[in-house]
């Protein structure tokens, strides 16, 4: 794994994007409007219920097998959706939500530009994305966080050696970062 110049120059870019952006300026208008970020938007916490089957959730008789998983996205987009869990929501710049949804999606389908166009294009339709605030995601998406996560899991635990399961995803990182770059590519084209 001789992959540590590689996410330790996404993060300095990011970094260096992010000084350069106008991040304050969107937190500011957040506060003022008081957006309301879900705050921890992954697939876990997004029901995709099947098209045209469920028109209103009622949780008293809903049954797992009518959900499909956002992991399993793809031939899904007219899919309702039901969202749980809003013990951390905030106030924020809701393109961290996106961020937060479309990472793991993206992680879980190998970095597939089409579904991640297709999750932009459909957020967009309904709330369109600034080129402010795309730029806010690019920075997100560019900045090594998965591997920051598994790497500091290691050191913060004071371990000796490091678990074979913490070596997998290392690997795993590794071996999409050149599908990552090719989405980050396609959306740094459009902040062009």
């Amino acid at each position: 794994m001789n992959c540590y110049d590689e996410f330790y120059n996404q993060s300095q870019e990011a970094t260096r994007i992010l000084s350069e952006s106008n991040y304050a300026e969107l937190m500011k208008e957040a506060v003022e409007h008081r957006y309301i970020c879900h705050g921890n938007y992954t697939y876990h916490n997004v029901i995709m219920l099947k098209a045209n089957q469920i028109s209103s959730v009622n949780w008293n008789s809903y049954k797992n097998e009518e959900a499909l998983s956002a992991a399993g996205l793809r031939g899904t987009i007219k899919a309702n959706m039901a969202t749980t869990n809003f013990d951390r929501a905030c106030v924020g710049i809701q393109i961290t939500d996106i961020y937060q949804f479309i990472r793991k999606v993206m992680e879980k389908n190998d970095w597939d530009p089409d579904i991640g166009s297709m999750i932009l294009d459909n957020y967009n339709r309904i709330l369109p994305i600034d080129k402010d605030e795309l730029k806010l995601l690019y920075v997100l998406l560019l900045y090594p966080e998965k591997f920051w996560k598994i790497t500091n899991f290691y050191y913060n635990g004071k371990k000796s050696w490091v678990p074979q399961r913490n070596i997998q995803k290392l690997i795993g990182i590794q071996e999409q970062m050149d599908r990552k770059k090719q989405f980050l590519d396609c959306l740094a084209a459009t902040l062009t």
